[in-house]
Parts: C-alpha cells; sequence; structure tokens
C-alpha cells in the first residue's frame, strides 16, 4: 500500500475539480432563469423564490454557504466625517427618473454615476437600452463635476464566449464601445461581465488591455466591477469567473475597480447579513495587496432581504422596505458588528426575518473604506433609496 497517499490525493483532486465544474455548469444552466433581481433584468422586487437555489448573478454570487467566509467580530464606526471617501451610485435603467433623483439629492457627494445602459450581443454588438435623451443627466454631470460612466452588464458566459474567440466579433465589441463613448461624449465606461469560462482568461484580459489602451488615447476612463474575492479554498459558486477576473491585472489597465461586496447572504442561503462589515474587510485585505487603492471601490448594497420560515425570499428596496415595517408594526434594529439592521416579525402565515442596509451602516462603511485608504464607495443602487442617503 506504498502508493495510497498518491491515490487519495488523486480521488482527492478529481473530487475537488468535480465540484468546480458542476458549479460553473449548473451556474451557466441556471443564470437566465434566475436574474430577475440583476442589473441587467430590473428588480421583481415581490418575485417570492419557494425553492433554494444556487447563486445568482443579482449583485454578486450568494457566498452565505461558505463555510471559511469570515464571521464578523470588528466593529466599524464613522466617528468623524469621511473627507476622502468618494461615492459613486449605478442608476438602472428600468428606474431611471427616481435613480436620476437619488442623484441629484447627493450631488455634492458623487465621483461618478453609472447608467446600466447597454448589454452584450453574441456578435459582440451592444443593446442599448439609453433613454432617447440625456440631456437631463449631462447637464447634471456637467454643473456638478460629476463623470458620466454608464455600465455594460453581461451575464451570460454563451455569450461573451464567442465574442472573445472570434476576430470579427472582439473587433466589433471594442470598436462599438469606443463609439458610443466618444460619440456620446460619455466620461468612460463601466464594464459589469459576470460569467466568464475560465478558457477565455486570457483573451478577456488582452481585452481588457486593448479597450483600455483605446479609451486612454481618448481621454476617456475604463471601470472594471468585479465580483468579491477573499481567502477562502473554494467559492461557493463562480469560481472560473472569480479567476478570469486577475484584479492584478484588471488593476494595471483599469481606472476604476469596482468590487460587489454584497450578497454573502441573499437568494439560495439561509438568512444573514448581506454584506457583513468584517467579511468586506477581508475582501478589501485582499484587494489593496494587488490593487492600487486609489482605484478600489468598496460595493454597497442600498437593498434588503426577506427571508420567510416557508423558504420565501423577497428582495425590498428601502422604501419597501419601510412599507413593509409599517404594515406589520415592526421596528428593526441596527447591528453594529455586521452593520446591517435586522428585524424578525410574523407575516402572513410565515415567521419573517429581514437584513437590509441602514444610514449607521452607510456611515460604517465609508468608515471602513477609509480605514484601508482605498478610493470610496459604490452604491447598487441609486433610486427608491428614499432618505437612506441623506445626510450621512
Amino acid at each position: 500500500m506504498k502508493n495510497s497517499p498518491i491515490i487519495i490525493i488523486s480521488i482527492a483532486a478529481v473530487f475537488i475539480a468535480g465540484i468546480l465544474y458542476y458549479d460553473f455548469m449548473h451556474d451557466s444552466t441556471i443564470q437566465s432563469a434566475q436574474m430577475t433581481e440583476s442589473k441587467a433584468q430590473g428588480e421583481s422586487f415581490f418575485t417570492v423564490i419557494t425553492e433554494p437555489q444556487t447563486a445568482t448573478d443579482s449583485e454578486e454570487p450568494n457566498e452565505g454557504q461558505d463555510n471559511n467566509a469570515v464571521q464578523p467580530q470588528i466593529e466599524y464606526e464613522l466617528t468623524e466625517p469621511v473627507e476622502k471617501v468618494e461615492e459613486i451610485g449605478w442608476i438602472p435603467s428600468w428606474d431611471y427618473n427616481r435613480g436620476l433623483n437619488s442623484a441629484e439629492s447627493i450631488a455634492d457627494r458623487l465621483n461618478s454615476v453609472s447608467p446600466v445602459w447597454f448589454s452584450v450581443n453574441g456578435d459582440g454588438s451592444l443593446n442599448d437600452n439609453q433613454p432617447a435623451s440625456i440631456d437631463d443627466i449631462k447637464k447634471f454631470c456637467r454643473e456638478n463635476k460629476i463623470l458620466l460612466i454608464p455600465t455594460i452588464s453581461m451575464f451570460d458566459s454563451a455569450i461573451i464566449k464567442p465574442v472573445l474567440q472570434d476576430e470579427e466579433y472582439y473587433n466589433r465589441h471594442i470598436n462599438e464601445i469606443i463609439g458610443y463613448v466618444v460619440s456620446r461624449d460619455y466620461d468612460g465606461i463601466d464594464l459589469d461581465y459576470e460569467m466568464i469560462e475560465l478558457t477565455e482568461k486570457q483573451k478577456f484580459l488582452n481585452f481588457v488591455q486593448t479597450l483600455s489602451e483605446e479609451l486612454h488615447l481618448r481621454g476617456k476612463k475604463l471601470s472594471v466591477t468585479v465580483l468579491a474575492k477573499w481567502n477562502t479554498l473554494l467559492y461557493p459558486s463562480l469560481n472560473e469567473t472569480r479567476s478570469v477576473q486577475d484584479w492584478k491585472v484588471l488593476g494595471q489597465y483599469s481606472d476604476q475597480i469596482r468590487i460587489m461586496t454584497y450578497d454573502l447572504h441573499g437568494p439560495g442561503s439561509e438568512a444573514g447579513p448581506i454584506g457583513p462589515l468584517d467579511w468586506q474587510a477581508s475582501v478589501l485585505e485582499r484587494a489593496v495587496e494587488e490593487v492600487e487603492k486609489n482605484k478600489i471601490w468598496l460595493g454597497v448594497n442600498l437593498y434588503g432581504y426577506q427571508w420567510g420560515s416557508d423558504g420565501s425570499i423577497l428582495a425590498l428596496t428601502y422604501r419597501q422596505i419601510e412599507e413593509v415595517f409599517d404594515e406589520y408594526n415592526v421596528k428593526g434594529e441596527y447591528n453594529k458588528t455586521f452593520g446591517e439592521g435586522i428585524a424578525r416579525y410574523p407575516c402572513g402565515d410565515s415567521e419573517c426575518t429581514i437584513y437590509y442596509q441602514t444610514p449607521e451602516g452607510i456611515s460604517a462603511r465609508k468608515a471602513l473604506a477609509e480605514k484601508f485608504g482605498i478610493a470610496g464607495v459604490t452604491y447598487w443602487r441609486l433610486g427608491d433609496e428614499n432618505n437612506l442617503l441623506k445626510g450621512i
């Protein structure tokens, strides 16, 4: 039995490889059905999910089932106003007017705004969801010295794969991005590409480099939105995409690296904090080792999740959360360790638990950003958050 250790190691390696393959293939299969809460699809906030699900691409994969995730232990508080931490806001195309109104209410704090106006076709062309007129947002940005950096969203590896492999599609993709940015006088573009096969890693990184060089030649900026990574042996989902998103390389060519540090718990997981502070700190610890600090932006959710004991999950904006609290006569409590609000209450025939963002939580995350010396925080999403951001 001298070869027993070798056999055991080989079996273990095959087992782990099997997990990685199943994880990616399963995510690829379910992604289009599961993205009702995504940047691309809009927010079906009252869609009840009654069956356990694997992580979606809604904002960030469900990392709630990772046994290696850091457990919150440290409290972060904002003891005095933060001067150096700037703010970014994504504006969904399906809620453009309210998103712009929200941006206008915090104009003095915004570095840039990113309307989610584009998605990717398999031939490299872009779907354009920009409103007929953008004079209002361009005027607003110009008067307040805010960068207008629209977002291109992509959540399907089957779409981006031919774009990266076919020279004609590849060139069309780059040319269309440059064409829109220049002809419409955007300040840059944000890439939110959340599902890419590992086999396409080098092609994707080459694409980012080429696009970056073309944008910079024209005085434009490149932002790349990435999945969260922290110190763990195996992520619960989208392992291949996380590997493709090499922060060191992306950081060389990008002006902004926006990290989606939310949905640690969400659809497919048990009730828990959406973006607990210590987990976010562990992500930033890795980020500052790989990317220049002034390029890093910490993702902050402005929404919450309601879990029912019947297995249902609702994603709710802050306005909707306030309506739920009024309906059930509920008062939530702020947990300083997680940096989130929590409430438990009977709801219909179920017992509900909700985790949600609060003004104190936003202040704590700005303090966390300041602690790490990064550029700032980026919000998903502006619009329907009522007064959540005001006065912070």
